[in-house]
C-alpha cells in the first residue's frame, strides 16, 4: 500500500488459529516491501516499485489464506501425498534374453564390428 508521501507501506497479515512455529508469535504478520524484494531476487524476477506493491497485496491474500487454513482441525488425520489411491501404470522390472548380437547388427545404419556406427555428439 503507498502512503500519501508515496513511501511503499508494509501490510498487516491477520493472525489466526493454533500456533505451529512457523509464524511470528504475535497478532499480525507483517509482509513488507523488503520482503517481496527478497521473494524477487531468489527467483531473479526484476520489479518495479509498482509491481512490489501490487505483488505485495496479492502475497498478503495468499498469506492470509494459509493463516485461515491453521484453523482446521488436522488430529488423527493422517500426511498423504495425494488424495486418492495411487498405483503405478509401469510393469515390473523383470530379466528377459537381449536380441542376438548378429540381429542387432543387421538392423544398424552402419556397422564397425562389433559395434554401432554413429556420428558423432559431442565433436569431431
Amino acid at each position: 500500500m503507498v502512503s500519501a508521501s508515496g513511501r511503499i507501506e508494509p501490510y498487516l497479515i491477520p493472525r489466526g488459529g493454533v500456533d505451529n512455529g512457523l509464524m511470528p508469535d504475535r497478532d499480525d504478520v507483517l509482509l513488507t516491501p523488503d520482503d517481496v524484494r527478497r521473494v524477487a531476487q531468489l527467483t531473479r524476477i526484476a520489479m518495479t516499485d509498482r509491481e512490489v506493491e501490487t505483488l505485495q497485496a496479492q502475497l498478503a491474500k495468499v498469506l492470509d489464506h494459509f493463516q485461515s487454513l491453521r484453523q482446521v482441525d488436522t488430529d488423527g488425520v493422517e500426511p498423504t501425498g495425494h488424495a486418492t489411491a495411487t498405483t503405478s501404470v509401469m510393469r515390473d522390472d523383470e530379466t528377459r534374453p537381449s536380441l542376438p548380437r548378429e540381429a542387432v547388427l543387421r538392423n544398424a545404419p552402419e556397422v564397425d564390428e562389433p559395434f554401432i556406427r554413429v556420428k558423432p555428439v559431442l565433436g569431431t
